[in-house]
């Protein structure tokens, strides 16, 4: 019993399939909401939070 096989195509190049990657997982991101909401606004707040917090106002 002899088995045979078709020839595959040519694989893709490794610049294919990051960019192909890449587009996938942005796209994914970008679906959840909260979650670009969270990434975005964090930094922002934290940012305020130690400004205020630690800022060089005139009391000592």
């Amino acid at each position: 019993m002899t088995a045979l096989t078709t020839p595959r195509g040519p694989r893709p190049s490794l610049l294919t399939v990051a960019a192909s990657r890449t587009r996938l997982e942005l796209l994914q991101f970008f679906r959840e909401r909260d979650a670009v909401v969270f990434i975005f606004a964090y930094p922002i707040i934290m940012l305020a939070i130690f400004a205020t917090v630690f800022g060089q106002g005139g009391a000592t």
